[in-house]
């Protein structure tokens, strides 16, 4: 492959990516809330298992801990405590505790969960779904199939509370608030939408030098927040030798 050829694949991907990032970015403006809305009314086309509304918020505080089921790995757990930290900073305290039973909500893999919800699993069962969030009885469920799957939902709950990062620094992430009372009715049911393409895997990066602090921890974070997970490069910017190269 000659350089003209080397330089036209390289733009042709970063533009495809840039295009694709700024609809992405364009559709968080125009869905974001400072204010978590009352209801939270959410679900994908053809949803296809039962669901109710559940309040989540009640008089300023949560209603129900974060529950975990008796076999969670220590990546669900983690999972959990990310929740954890940012409902705290929506509408206050909220614990993480093993348990099964009552309201609150409810994180963990489909097979997690499956020996714990006997009466109403279908939705665990052989979902064909990478990310299922549902409200049913008194809780409000965050499920993946894998515990990296777990993480993708969390933010994706999040995203319907309103939260956003819009890009990678961090003043340009949004938290809302949560006023007195949160009632949810969600139907969420999910593969990833961009689990084969990834945007700028590896760059660009500004490296430590005279206070510049490298930029790539920032932009991963900025990936996983919005749920860009890496599958395949679009384009990669390398320092070697300063210059760029395409990867397939």
């Amino acid at each position: 492959m000659n350089r003209s050829t080397q330089v036209n694949l390289r733009l042709e991907y970063f533009f495809t990516a840039s295009l694709l990032y700024l609809s992405l970015l364009l559709l968080s403006i125009a869905s974001y809330a400072d204010v978590v809305p009352n209801p939270v009314v959410e679900e994908t086309a053809s949803f296809p298992y039962i669901k109710n509304q559940v309040t989540v918020y009640e008089a300023g505080a949560w209603v129900g801990p974060i529950r975990i089921p008796p076999n969670a790995s220590s990546e669900t757990v983690n999972a959990a405590n990310l929740l954890r930290d940012y409902l705290e900073h929506i509408g206050g305290s909220i614990a993480v505790e093993t348990g099964t039973l009552g309201n609150g909500f409810k994180i963990g893999t489909y097979e997690e969960w499956i020996p714990y919800l006997p009466y109403a699993n279908n939705h665990l069962i052989g979902n064909e779904y990478e990310t299922t969030i549902l409200t049913r009885g008194r809780s409000l469920r965050i499920h993946g199939r894998d515990t990296d799957l777990v993480e993708v939902a969390v933010w994706r709950f999040l995203e319907v509370l309103g939260y956003r990062q819009f890009f990678p620094p961090p003043n340009w992430e949004v938290i809302p608030t949560a006023e007195n009372q949160i009632r949810a009715n969600i139907g969420i049911a999910e593969s990833r939408l961009l689990q084969s393409e990834t945007l700028f895997a590896s760059g660009p990066q500004l490296y430590e030098h005279n206070g510049v602090i490298e930029a790539g921890a920032m932009l991963e974070e900025w990936r996983r927040k919005n749920r860009i997970l890496l599958k395949k490069e679009i384009w990669r910017g390398s320092n070697q030798g300063n210059t760029s190269r395409a990867t397939n």
